[in-house]
């Protein structure tokens, strides 16, 4: 992988997702996720997808933790519906939950996850820089949902997308790390 193939087969400029990872669409049908601790995650949260997709580890490693919930009497978290728009605001789904973690799995250079749609997860960087090579395995299969901990004003994950230049500056750095 070299920052020139990547600029050749983009489909559009890299932005950063506020899950804390810049998303690059290629033309070659699929996306690549670039992880490091110079991407800000404002918008952090547990989630899932609306579709089922596969993820493959290109370049360091990433920890997968899968969550469930259960609902509680009074909780710090709730769990939320959101149409991943900007400017769209959640729809409370249940006002007080308890998250747990249910499995985790590390992914390697190498290795594949295939995550399902209702698959509540979150991801934790175990290297200074991770790529992942992502893509849908399903069409459309319902509204993404959040766990949030109420504490925490919502912020949608398409807002603050980063300059193309300062994206591909980080991109580059990621590449060339050794």
């Amino acid at each position: 992988m070299n920052i020139d193939f990547l600029i050749e087969n983009s489909k559009g400029d890299p932005w950063q997702h506020g899950l804390g990872f810049i998303k690059l669409h290629t033309r070659l049908g699929y996306s690549l996720n670039f992880h490091s601790d110079l991407i800000p995650s404002p918008a952090r949260n547990l989630h899932n997808h609306t579709k089922n997709f596969r993820s493959e580890c290109l370049l360091g490693s990433i920890k997968n933790i899968i969550y469930d919930y259960k609902k509680v009497r009074i909780s710090d978290w709730c769990l939320e519906s959101i149409v991943c728009k900007e400017g769209n605001k959640p729809k409370v789904l249940e006002e007080n939950i308890y998250p747990y973690v249910v499995s985790e799995e590390i992914q390697n250079e190498g290795d594949i996850i295939n995550h399902k749609h209702n698959e509540i997860h979150d991801f934790k960087l175990l290297t200074k820089h991770a790529c992942t090579k992502f893509n849908y395995t399903s069409e459309y299969l319902h509204v993404a949902h959040i766990i949030r901990d109420k504490k925490n004003d919502f912020q949608c994950a398409y807002e603050n997308k980063g300059t193309p230049e300062k994206n591909w500056e980080i991109i580059r750095e990621i590449i060339n790390y050794k």
